[in-house]
């Protein structure tokens, strides 16, 4: 998926776009700021806003977007070693299903 694909895919949730920051990522998953330098994943201001990102000339140049959790405040859980097909969420393992009940049950107490 190409840098332009992902902002795509990204425009078309829910995600609070306003507050997440990014970088484009190479090939080897290297982050890059918005001028071509590489981007330091402990500096904050190393990350933009996902119009910056998309605004910036050398969007054609990555082969994708990446997003920094610390600078964008979230928190995430690696899953995707925990399907049986990659990128197919309909194909996960118990280990998907025990962490996706430990959310749904937090949800359901709130």
């Amino acid at each position: 998926m190409s840098a332009i694909n992902c902002i795509e895919k990204l425009i078309t949730t829910s995600l609070p776009l306003e507050r997440l920051r990014f970088c484009f990522v190479d090939e080897n998953k290297r982050p890059f700021k918005i001028n071509g330098e590489m981007a330091r994943p402990n500096k904050i201001e190393d990350f933009f806003s996902l119009s910056e990102i998309a605004e910036s000339d050398k969007i054609m140049d990555y082969i994708g977007i990446g997003i920094s959790i610390q600078a964008s405040n979230i928190f995430a859980i690696d899953v995707d070693h925990c399907f049986k097909q990659y990128g197919e969420i309909a194909v996960e393992d118990d280990r998907a299903w025990d962490i996706l009940k430990m959310f749904q049950r937090q949800l359901k107490t709130q």
